[in-house]
């Protein structure tokens, strides 16, 4: 038992140590500008990525937060960060700085990607999703 349990680790281990794929990069995904109406009392509640590329890494979510990763086949992956109760919605967008790394072409010095925002209704907003432009997001 011991050894198989061993043998399934060293895997896991060689598994996640693959180099990058030739002509690849790893970019974290930054946001420039924080779109949340903050005296209205606002605060995201999902967030939505296509990158022509993959996910590297997902890292340490905000407190009831969760991730997922679907397509990527030949078409974008896009990854979606959720919150599960509207009490934890994040009103800081730079939460979220480095949280998401993908592996890139290298060739492309910004890789094509898209983010949208569900943004939740404060007591004076009235919640919306927004479509973030080029400019107000980055990868590093």
């Amino acid at each position: 038992m011991r050894t198989s349990v061993a043998i399934a680790l060293l895997a896991c281990l060689v598994a996640g140590c693959s180099p990058l794929p030739k002509d690849h990069r790893v970019a974290s995904l930054s946001f420039r500008r924080d779109p949340v109406d903050h005296p209205a009392e606002e605060a995201i509640e999902q967030i939505e990525i296509r990158v022509f590329g993959r996910v590297h890494r997902l890292g340490k979510m905000p407190t009831d937060w969760s991730g997922g990763v679907s397509g990527g086949q030949n078409g974008p992956t896009v990854c979606t960060l959720n919150c599960a109760h509207q009490s934890f919605a994040e009103p800081n967008i730079h939460v979220f700085d480095g949280l998401v790394s993908f592996v890139v072409p290298d060739s492309s010095a910004r890789p094509e990607a898209k983010v949208r925002l569900w943004i939740t209704r404060g007591p004076l907003g009235p919640g919306r999703i927004i479509d973030l432009s080029t400019n107000d997001f980055t990868f590093k």
